[in-house]
């Protein structure tokens, strides 16, 4: 059903092709507009953020293709069935997925963490998490307010492990760990204010279960705090659920409104990372199983809607638009949890992004503090190693190192 409001500027699609160039060229020009940011060193994650927002507008006002984590499998997928039979209209569905994949192969998964709009939402609104009531990450004067579980992931302030200056009594689990270059026992510039304990690597629940300087994260007090985040996440799947029950009573429900599944999925995973912090990595695999749902269902010739595909068609979609807000609600809980756990077209990405020519190295200036795992927003860094099947290469870590230590370059470079 069409929109009460048509917020697009143009309401004419770019199908068929010749009709319009204005989606395509806009969409090609916020790739352009990526690889010339990434070159910025001054106020690189301002530029960032201001990339984000403007992404955001051209999605909302100009594109009216889908071109959702779900679209842009989908529509590379028809794509390929058209050569021979319409070569323009294939050129079509097939640039945007392609121009993506063959910028992650170059530059990685830039447009994971610089362009997709779920990515860039998610953001926002795990950004909010600190604001709440003994919110997560709330910093003061480089320590961590409250516990180290209160964490589940680095605040827009910078994030878990907070240096200062001078040194806090410790313990000797405080010890500085060997750093990337194999320097064991290097010590750092400054020690951790509060305990080592309260400086975990960003995992889903704040980091318990994860080696911190020598240290597991997490104790055994961190058990309530998870068991009242489940018990919301709970909660909102109950709200969600009724929601849910309420809009499909009222016509049948079909396979194309199963991002509502997609994202009652993503609940229950978000509580078994919540709960059981060390599930991480096991977790990020399931973007595989993701991946291979979506191939089935556009072999058998099935079109399931993407999250945030109201915004793209300007229609009452009620999947898309309960299956957005849900995923944006469990970054309340876990930092970008869509891009970590269940999107098809980001493990794409990450695929193509272990490959790319241009990559994140750490060099033997790093000295062990952990401003990089506090500022990653997929808790893709861990001993400042950067996984780079989980790195959306968003920068922020190059960005937040006081030591210069990260440097992305390109293969070969010194």
């Amino acid at each position: 059903m069409t929109g009460f409001l048509n917020w697009k500027l143009l309401r004419s699609n770019l199908a068929p092709f010749y009709e319009s160039y204005v989606e395509l060229a806009a969409f090609l020009a916020l790739l352009l507009l990526v690889a010339i940011s990434m070159t910025v060193r001054r106020r690189r994650q301002l530029w960032r953020h201001v990339v984000q927002a403007l992404s955001i507008a051209v999605f909302f006002f100009l594109i009216s293709t889908c071109l959702g984590v779900f679209g842009l499998v989908r529509n590379a997928w028809f794509g390929l069935e058209l050569p021979g039979q319409d070569d323009l209209r294939a050129f079509y569905w097939l640039a945007p997925t392609v121009a993506i994949l063959g910028l992650s192969f170059t530059f990685g998964p830039v447009f994971c963490g610089w362009i997709c709009p779920t990515g860039a939402l998610q953001e926002l609104v795990g950004s909010l998490r600190g604001l709440l009531p003994g919110g997560a990450g709330r910093q003061t004067s480089g320590k961590v307010a409250g516990r180290s579980s209160d964490l589940p992931y680095p605040s827009p302030a910078g994030g878990a492990g907070r240096q200062t200056r001078g040194r806090a009594a410790g313990r000797s689990s405080d010890l500085p760990y060997p750093s990337p270059a194999g320097s064991a026992g290097r010590q750092t510039r400054g020690r951790a204010a509060g305990r080592s304990s309260d400086l975990p690597y960003p995992s889903p629940a704040g980091g318990a279960g994860r080696q911190t300087r020598g240290k597991v994260a997490g104790r055994s007090g961190d058990l309530p705090y998870r068991l009242v985040v489940v018990a919301l996440i709970a909660a909102g799947m109950v709200v969600y659920l009724v929601v849910v029950r309420a809009v499909f009573s009222t016509r049948a429900s079909q396979l194309e409104d199963s991002a509502v599944l997609w994202a009652a999925a993503l609940a229950a995973i978000v509580a078994v990372a919540v709960l059981h912090p060390g599930s991480d990595q096991a977790l990020k695999r399931l973007r595989w199983v993701s991946l291979g749902l979506l191939l089935a269902m556009c072999l058998a010739g099935i079109t399931v809607t993407s999250p945030v595909h109201f915004v793209f068609s300007n229609v009452h979609d009620w999947a898309s638009l309960l299956s957005s807000l849900l995923i944006m609600g469990m970054s309340l809980a876990v930092m970008r949890a869509w891009c970590r756990y269940l999107c098809p077209f980001g493990v794409l990405c990450s695929l193509a992004g272990t490959v790319a020519l241009r990559r994140i190295t750490v060099t033997e200036a790093c000295d062990g503090c952990n401003r990089c795992a506090g500022v990653c927003g997929t808790a893709a860094i861990e001993r400042g190693q950067v996984a780079r099947d989980a790195c959306t290469m968003c920068l922020a870590c190059v960005d937040a190192c006081p030591q210069g230590a990260l440097l992305e370059r390109m293969e070969g470079e010194g």
